[in-house]
């Protein structure tokens, strides 16, 4: 429809390749529930191999309708609240063989499996798509399967790139649709011990990994060492074109040795991984001179934190020339902006190559001429010495300990804290999938709120009136449950 310049444009009506692929689904998912009422006496395994829902048709639409309607398909099977195997008997449609100049090639052939939050994944259902040699992208988080699956993953899918396994952090699926007693694990407690080449992911064209979410506190310190192995073993035997790897929320890990095999990785998730395992494995990481994005981010409920922040965040910066994007919210790296520890600032001098400290190059600075040994050395001066790096792209630095978002000058273009309203917003954005970095922001924006809303008179406030103590007093009789 034409309009006038100046004039506004009606929404763009749904396209109709769209309306028609929805139309389809909606017919297959009714022959599916046709089916199942036929055979309901019956063996429901029985049913699936002798009755599988074949449709001729479907091979003369192309790639890109064929992954809309696997993912129009998935959507509505997705909110399924049990798991059973006619919910996922549709996968015939995609697994049925046919004969093509001598080779055996899917019915319909896609290139993206998104399952997340299938509960009819499983390691039987998922291994009747190993025909389907198009694909580039598998998301098996939160699903049936198990890591009997990798030796399938490492035998087919040739032109698979994107690999994101274990459990996400969707609280919307999992509080409508998924319980976690439906959740069978990634590395369930009956474990085979034996190593062998099927147990773990060999797979070059990976440029994409994610293991998220593996979690096994209970299990013994055996198994969880074997399961580390696992993990570390698929790294290394997917390091050749990995450019991306997330272990976010992974906290069976404990070793991280295995990044020093990844030369050409520029984005590294350690969301709520311990910090004295990353301040263990510092060298490692700074070793990765390709790295853009780098995430250490955590929720503040765990003690744990780093022996000398200041030292490990110059190392990280220092080391990492290309590095854009750092996250350390939750965390104490920002420091107390005073070094306190000797061995920081001996760090920061030799790495600028800084001999003597001449107190007459700091401009703007009240100081003695003659540098005490007792004077407290801040940031501030180290700045004046020192060359400003360049900024980051992102910084962040959301409920940081010291209050790091509240600073005069944070080294970065977009940065997500809780000093002001922007930061908030930002953190609202970066933080949409981690719902408890969300809940944070969130609970922070809230607060913002309502202490401007009590300053600014413009919404009715008279600070003025309001005795320090009585106001102080209202905000925490709020705050409390």
């Amino acid at each position: 429809m034409y309009t006038f310049k100046g004039e506004k444009s009606m929404t763009n009506p749904p396209l109709l390749y769209k309306i028609g692929i929805e139309y389809l689904a909606k017919i297959l998912l009714s022959t599916i529930a046709k089916i199942d009422s036929d055979f309901d006496d019956t063996d429901e395994e029985d049913n699936e191999d002798e009755m599988p829902l074949y449709m001729p048709e479907l091979k003369n639409l192309s790639t890109r309708l064929n992954d809309l309607l696997l993912e129009e398909l998935t959507k509505h099977m997705r909110c399924e609240t049990h798991s059973t195997s006619s919910n996922g008997k549709f996968l015939s449609i995609f697994s049925k063989p046919i004969v093509i100049k001598k080779s055996v090639v899917p019915l319909v052939t896609v290139t993206r499996l998104d399952f997340q939050c299938c509960l009819f994944i499983t390691d039987k259902s998922f291994s009747t798509l190993i025909n389907q040699d198009l694909v580039e992208l598998i998301d098996l988080r939160n699903t049936h399967i198990t890591y009997h699956i990798f030796n399938i993953l490492s035998q087919y899918f040739p032109r698979l790139k994107y690999l994101r396994l274990g459990k996400s952090d969707m609280k919307t699926y999992q509080d409508h649709y998924l319980h976690d007693n439906f959740l069978s694990s990634l590395f369930p407690t009956t474990i085979n011990h034996e190593k062998s080449s099927s147990t773990f992911i060999k797979k070059s064209s990976l440029k994409v990994l994610t293991f998220e979410g593996v979690d096994l506190p209970l299990l013994d310190t055996k198994t969880n060492e074997y399961i580390q192995d696992i993990i570390s073993l698929t790294v290394i035997h997917t390091s050749i074109r990995l450019n991306y790897l997330d272990l976010s929320r992974s906290t069976i890990i404990n070793d991280l040795s295995c990044l020093s095999s990844l030369k050409c990785l520029n984005t590294l998730i350690l969301y709520e991984i311990k910090p004295s395992i990353i301040e263990k494995y510092i060298s490692q990481i700074c070793e990765l001179k390709m790295l853009t994005t780098l995430d250490l981010s955590c929720l503040k409920h765990d003690p744990d934190s780093y022996q000398n922040p200041t030292y490990i965040l110059a190392k990280l910066v220092c080391s990492l020339e290309h590095l854009s994007s750092l996250d350390i919210s939750g965390t104490n790296l920002g420091g107390s902006n005073i070094f306190k520890q000797e061995e920081e600032l001996q760090y920061l001098c030799k790495k600028f190559n800084i001999t003597n400290i001449d107190i007459t190059r700091i401009k703007g600075l009240k100081l003695q001429h003659n540098y005490n040994q007792k004077t407290k050395f801040t940031r501030q001066h180290f700045s004046a010495i020192c060359p400003d790096p360049k900024p980051l792209e992102f910084l962040g630095v959301l409920e940081c300990d010291n209050s790091v978002s509240t600073r005069d000058y944070l080294p970065a273009k977009k940065v997500a804290g809780e000093a002001t309203e922007v930061q908030l917003i930002n953190a609202m954005i970066h933080y949409h999938n981690r719902s408890g970095m969300l809940g944070t922001a969130l609970v922070q924006l809230f607060d913002f709120y309502r202490t401007e809303t009590m300053h600014d008179p413009l919404y009715g406030g008279k600070p003025d009136n309001i005795k320090k103590n009585y106001y102080h007093y209202i905000l925490s009789a709020i705050s409390s449950p």
